[in-house]
């Protein structure tokens, strides 16, 4: 019996040894991942095995890039492509001529370029020097701007005003003081949670509950760490988080209870700054030296993420932006844009210019014939952004093409829009017309 078990366990095991094991199919080089498409843009990661190798990035079956492959992973951009419309790419190896599987995508739709719009004129007294700064919209029929504005009260006397609301229909001007009754223009910056829970940035930082029937309104003024500090802009990200922002790299938090000062490591004059998807962004720059900074905030700890400088195309990201950094924006995919002299974008830890923008290259834009300096960019979405700057720069991308909105560009007009904000299909637009106050209401037909 013995005898017997032994040899049906040795035919056991010769016959799984010889069973014959299942084909496994030969893997690709590469594989192909699109990340990202826009309207016009796709970005398409390609992860190869053996290196270095050159592939040719097909779309369509036609050959669009040909790529020398020096690490494992190498993001390209194909251009040019239509909206709303699905793609097929593929790569092949050149040697080979082996392919990688196929991959669809499809581009974003567009959204509309037209606009209806209506610009007032805020102050009334141009001998007294006018202008805006800033602006927040709540709904559709509020929306608060923020500067110094010179005007004639009902009696005929010369005020000046540091607030205009708009009803849905029309301006109305406030004036705000605080405990030694100076009234607190200019306002240089506002960020607006609801009706009644607006903060404003005027040297200081002050809060207003908003209650409107109090004439003249009145504020709370915080106490700063630094008497010294000259906040400019101001953001509330999350619930007890308020950052303040200003002149010689000045930041300061506001944690529900006190404020503290925060290291920001450079000594520019902090321009903008701007929160989405968990990340909170700054700007700074250097007018003298056409020099900027953009630094990233979590919590009281600041990190310079970019520098710029004035440069030459060699050195153009390397890993320097050329020029003035005035504003940022972080659209929903989680894209940086940067801009002053130049609009820039960082998609995939890689900056670019934004090259839809025509004449948006170091070199470009002669003579500041198409645009002027940008000194906002806000939107809704990446196919639904705007920029706004002086020279009466103010345009609108649909995720394909720009368009002037409002007035026509003008190389010598002394337009400047400084302030710029957007929600859903209205969009608000405030700043100077030489000595007067202005702002301009654009809705989406």
């Amino acid at each position: 019996m013995v005898k017997s078990f032994r040899v049906l366990i040795l035919f056991s095991f010769f016959l799984m040894t010889c069973r014959e094991q299942p084909t496994q199919p030969p893997q690709s080089k590469m594989q192909l991942t699109v990340l990202d498409a826009s309207c016009i843009e796709a970005w398409v990661k390609i992860s190869a095995i053996t290196l270095p190798d050159t592939v040719s990035l097909l779309r369509d079956d036609s050959t669009v890039l040909t790529i020398a492959l020096r690490q494992q992973d190498t993001i390209v951009v194909d251009r040019n492509l239509f909206p709303q419309h699905t793609y097929t790419y593929e790569t092949r190896e050149m040697t080979s001529g082996e392919t990688s599987d196929p991959v669809k995508t499809t581009t974003m739709d567009t959204t509309s370029n037209s606009f209806t719009f209506e610009i007032d004129t805020l102050s009334t007294l141009i001998t007294n020097s006018s202008f805006l700064t800033d602006v927040a919209i709540v709904n559709d029929t509020l929306a608060y701007a923020v500067g110094n504005i010179a005007a004639t009260d009902s009696t005929g006397n010369a005020e000046s005003y540091d607030m205009a609301v708009w009803n849905g229909t029309k301006w109305q001007l406030k004036q705000h003081y605080y405990q030694d009754n100076s009234i607190i223009a200019p306002v240089r910056g506002l960020y607006v949670n609801n009706a009644n829970d607006i903060w404003l940035a005027a040297g200081g930082v002050f809060h207003w509950d908003g209650v409107s029937s109090l004439t003249p309104l009145v504020f709370s003024r915080l106490t700063l760490p630094d008497p010294n500090a000259f906040i400019e802009k101001v953001l509330e990200p999350s619930d007890n988080l308020l950052y303040g922002v200003g002149d010689a790299g000045t930041i300061v938090l506001f944690n529900g209870s006190s404020w503290h000062q925060i290291v920001s490591g450079t000594s520019m004059g902090l321009t903008d700054i701007y929160g989405a998807n968990g990340k909170v962004l700054v700007t700074g720059t250097n007018d003298e030296y056409a020099q900027g900074i953009i630094l990233s905030l979590s919590g009281s700890t600041c990190t310079t993420i970019e520098e710029s400088d004035f440069i030459t195309t060699d050195q153009l990201f390397k890993p320097k932006l050329y020029g003035d950094i005035a504003t940022v924006w972080i659209d929903e995919k989680n894209t940086i844009y940067a801009a002053g002299n130049l609009l820039f974008w960082n998609k995939y830890n890689q900056w670019d210019y934004v090259r839809s923008l025509p004449e948006n290259y170091l070199g470009g834009n002669q003579n500041i014939f198409y645009r002027g300096f940008i000194g906002k960019i806000r939107g809704n979405a990446s196919n639904d952004m705007w920029i706004a700057g002086d020279r009466n720069t103010l345009r609108h991308f649909n995720g394909a093409t720009w368009v002037q909105v409002g007035l026509p560009y003008d190389p010598n007009s002394a337009i400047a829009w400084p302030g710029l904000a957007v929600k859903g299909d209205l969009t608000i637009v405030v700043g100077e017309n030489g000595r007067m106050a202005i702002a301009i209401v654009i809705k989406r037909k």
